[in-house]
């Protein structure tokens, strides 16, 4: 995912948990076994 996209799903969180967007944080997933 490109990071344009994490900024606005870390948006939307902070939004919807009314906390700032610094308390967000987006990690990628891992697909490693």
């Amino acid at each position: 995912m490109g990071q344009g996209l994490h900024t606005k799903v870390a948006q939307v969180a902070a939004s919807a948990f009314n906390i700032p967007l610094s308390s967000v944080f987006i990690s990628e997933t891992s697909t490693d076994k």
